[in-house]
């Protein structure tokens, strides 16, 4: 390590410099890229996490697609896992296992409720007869039925229902799945027409058709007695075909819907509620690509007896490899928490994944929330991101106040820190010969850090992760004010060929205020081979990297352009602590 480039206010704790060889030597194929504080299950293939839920008795669920027997997707069943923190968790036995004429080849993906049928805890699951299933294929008739189970013990057992959708809307359709079940006063309201007691129960469907308007849909059914369900006339939001995600975003709408979720995030007056839908979209892609997450915020408007969802902004949830968002909210923190299915990403190798013993996980907890800033000024680099901001202008302050929807990871993961290893304030970042790295030798930590581009505006700046001692191997996280562009470099991320070594990205806009230029707040969660990456509360960016070299472990701050960047603050905590205490390591 070459001090000399480091400020005389930087402080290091712990060991800098550990050797690779003193590391000891990497685990097994099933251990090697297997994160610690991160949901998975015990072996196999997991999937799209499922209705997330607490019970009566505190305790909080997940549930989640699930083969036991292979590590390819298969046999679908709902493995199940409880908490009592949302970090640690205790594997159940399956929840939902395919034992009946109606769900015989598969328990696909679904929500929950706390207070459902009989007011006990219930979930809505897609029951798969028919497979193969496909946006691209004709879709066989009746091969997706939607179906209810409740539980008389607080998430222990559960009791299937049976159908309550046998039949869809659309002989036409690509999809009928992921049925999300909600009250809602608001829809309640506008429905009631003369009786205004009545209180129903919502279930919404994603799929999509194949009709004269091709595209995704999303269905929306009303029951006051959860086994009588009426579809409402018109679809509560529906798109045409590759039609864009908004105005000025490259990203389509797709051709089939899968895992949305709706919600409201409120403002202080309650009357200009933001509606909200988070959306599984599955399409054709010009980043090669064939589904990513979609968020749309905006209005409702009751039209023929019908509620439908007017979208006013959008954009993407996370711009890497996340996909099949589910959430809950938690009214014990205020929190409306949130979790994504994260992929392999090794071509989709059978023989990787037959030695590995395992294929996915879940994205660490995030809390999605309405983000809102004021004394924005319009600058000429937002005209490009207007599709995911709205805008309000403030006359006193001659300024606008910005509202988007904001993700964070929950406050509940600081628990998983260890004592600091390397904290630095104030230290100009700036070109040198040769780039020190600032700690070695650990797999699963988290690093905050301020970078404040004032001083060049024009410059490109980050951090450099999982980089070897001969620089064979390194991943990098770069932010651009410029474009506005994140970016996860992963072309020397790994030496084997199998592995995907494309370049991730999205983008973001700094703000500017009265302060002037805001400064990039980043949060990265390192796990083994898992990358996400946060930025001041309204970004996301998850990837996999899967490093060959025993010394791939160091970080190290990277500036790529311009003449100097502030680092304001960096800190970094490894984490050893898992997210299953029960099982063998």
């Amino acid at each position: 390590m070459c001090f000399r480039y480091l400020s005389s206010s930087l402080l290091l704790l712990g060991s800098l410099a550990l050797a690779a060889d003193h590391l000891g030597k990497p685990g097994s194929k099933f251990s090697k890229y297997r994160p610690t504080y991160h949901f998975q299950p015990p072996k196999n293939w997991m999937n799209d996490p499922c209705a997330p839920m607490k019970t009566p008795d505190g305790k909080y669920h997940l549930f989640y697609q699930y083969n036991p027997y292979d590590a390819i997707w298969g046999n679908m069943t709902w493995g199940h896992a409880s908490s009592s923190d949302l970090i640690h968790w205790e594997d159940e036995e399956n929840a939902l296992e395919s034992d009946q004429p109606y769900d015989h080849l598969g328990i696909f993906s679904g929500s929950g409720i706390t207070k459902g049928y009989q007011g006990k805890p219930t979930v809505g699951y897609t029951a798969v007869s028919k497979l193969p299933i496909s946006w691209k294929i004709d879709y066989p008739l009746d091969a997706e039925q939607q179906a209810l189970a409740y539980t008389d013990d607080n998430g222990a057992t559960w009791q299937k229902l049976g159908v309550v959708l046998p039949t869809p809307p659309d002989v036409n359709r690509t999809g009928f799945r992921d049925p999300f079940l909600f009250r809602s006063s608001t829809f309640d309201s506008l429905l009631a027409g003369s009786n205004r007691s009545l209180e129903n129960i919502y279930m919404t469907i994603s799929g999509g058709t194949n009709a004269t308007t091709k595209g995704g849909r999303l269905w929306l059914y009303k029951s006051q007695d959860w086994i009588n369900w009426e579809l409402l006339p018109a679809p509560f939001y529906g798109a045409a075909g590759d039609q864009p995600l908004n105005k000025f975003s490259e990203y389509t709408l797709g051709h089939n819907w899968e895992m949305a979720n709706y919600f409201v995030l409120n403002e202080e007056e309650k009357a200009n509620q933001w509606h909200t839908v988070i959306i599984g979209v599955e399409g054709n892609s010009k980043y090669n690509t064939i589904r990513w997450p979609i968020w749309a915020m905006g209005r409702i408007q009751a039209n023929n007896n019908s509620i439908e969802f007017v979208p006013v902004i959008s954009g993407i949830l996370d711009n890497g490899i996340d996909y099949a968002d589910n959430s809950f909210y938690d009214p014990a923190t205020g929190q409306r928490i949130l979790w994504g299915w994260v992929t392999e990403d090794d071509s989709e190798n059978l023989q990787i994944r037959k030695a590995q013993g395992w294929s996915g996980m879940l994205t660490v907890p995030r809390e999605i929330f309405l983000y809102q800033k004021t004394g924005v000024f319009y600058t000429n680099q937002l005209q490009s991101h207007i599709g995911g901001l709205d805008f309000t202008w403030d006359e006193t302050q001659q300024t606008n106040v910005i509202s988007t929807l904001g993700i964070r990871p929950i406050k509940q993961l600081e628990h998983l820190r260890d004592q600091v290893d390397v904290e630095l304030h104030d230290f100009e970042l700036g070109h040198s010969d040769t780039t020190p790295y600032i700690t070695s030798g650990k797999r699963s930590y988290e690093i905050s850090a301020v970078f404040d581009f004032s001083k060049d505006p024009t410059a490109q700046a980050g951090i450099t992760l999982m980089r070897s001692e001969d620089g064979k191997e390194e991943t990098t996280i770069l932010y651009d004010p410029v474009t506005a562009n994140m970016t996860i470099t992963r072309s020397r991320s790994s030496l084997n060929p199998l592995y995907a070594n494309t370049t991730q990205w999205g983008t973001f806009p700094l703000l500017y205020t009265a302060d002037g230029l805001e400064k990039l707040e980043l949060r990265v969660f390192v796990d083994k081979s898992i990358i996400e990456v946060f930025a001041n509360d309204r970004f996301a960016l998850t990837t996999r990297v899967y490093p060959t070299l025993h010394s791939s472990t160091q970080v190290t701050l990277n500036l790529a352009k311009g003449q100097s960047v502030l680092v304001e603050e960096m800190t970094l905590w490894p984490i050893t602590d898992r997210a299953f205490l029960n099982r063998d390591k």
